[in-house]
């Protein structure tokens, strides 16, 4: 199981890689606020990160920007990784050479929200659609409903209070499953929505791109549920990979 995030009060935490839609500024925020001592970095330069600087105004966050250096991963001890860093990044093994511990927003998050039920969605399409159908089903219930994961933001930063009487609505993208580390019987339900070629510049095969999606059943028990559409190919490889 991934790092609880409440275990990296007082600790060098590196944000590696802020993104466009607010998720690296989300979680350095979300990690200041939980006593860690956060540094971020980006590739871009200061002038093109507008959004993120106006996030963490007034936060303790050291900044460093427009390029990556060795001399940050030896300072570090934590290092979250933005989605869009592919695993063969030198970057990344640069880290672990360093004894880094890698983690990523949606790992944390899940850490800090065990016990909460979870309906997970995944698929080359259709995704947004039936996570946002989801939680507006659910929201008829009592407790609390939170979507979260690849719709933009942190999820570490928005499922703070959520307790086993709520839910969780995710939606995860390869990018995400393919370094998924989740608490043992997550998600209470997964679905797929389609498979079809996709990313192919990051996942290279249509195999490991399938392989990566499919890692959202890896942790499920007996008591999990796994939801597949008729006719697609792919469903017969989760049917045989299914836990529950």
């Amino acid at each position: 199981m991934s790092l609880h995030p409440d275990a990296l009060r007082g600790r060098r935490v590196l944000v590696m890689g802020l993104g466009s839609f607010g998720g690296g500024s989300g979680v350095a925020r979300a990690l200041v606020r939980r006593g860690a001592q956060v540094t971020v970095t980006d590739l871009r330069p200061i002038d093109q990160l507008d959004e993120a600087r106006a996030e963490l105004a007034g936060l303790p966050v050291e900044w460093r920007v427009g390029a990556h250096s060795e001399a940050l991963f030896e300072q570090a001890e934590v290092v979250v990784v933005n989605p869009a860093v592919p695993a063969e990044s030198p970057w990344l093994a640069l880290a672990r050479q360093h004894g880094c511990a890698l983690t990523t927003d949606v790992n944390l998050a899940l850490a800090a929200c065990a016990t909460v039920p979870a309906f997970a969605v995944t698929g080359t399409h259709g995704k947004s659609t039936c996570a946002a159908l989801a939680a507006h089903l659910l929201g008829a219930l009592p407790g609390r409903v939170v979507l979260a994961g690849n719709l933009g933001g942190s999820m570490l930063g928005s499922v703070g209070g959520l307790t086993p009487d709520d839910r969780l609505v995710v939606e995860l993208s390869s990018f995400q499953t393919e370094v998924l580390d989740a608490p043992s019987g997550w998600p209470r339900v997964a679905a797929l929505t389609c498979l079809r070629s996709d990313h192919l510049d990051r996942h290279h095969t249509l195999a490991e791109y399938a392989a990566a999606k499919r890692r959202i059943l890896g942790f499920q028990d007996a008591q999990g549920t796994v939801l597949l559409p008729p006719n697609e190919p792919e469903s017969l490889e989760w049917a045989r990979a299914a836990h529950g």
